[in-house]
């Protein structure tokens, strides 16, 4: 995963696990953020963090 898959859609799908109550989940979720780069920094993302 990288900035080619930093589509909304996935923005928005990783975004809605990062608050599920399995930790790793949430670190996944987190590592894919991370991979995506700057095009993931949406405000949606910032607010989740």
């Amino acid at each position: 995963m990288g900035e080619k898959a930093a589509t909304s859609e996935v923005i928005n799908r990783v975004v809605s696990v990062l608050g599920d109550e399995d930790s790793y989940v949430r670190s996944s979720a987190y590592d894919a953020l991370v991979k995506m780069g700057e095009k993931a920094a949406t405000s949606e993302v910032i607010n989740q963090l």
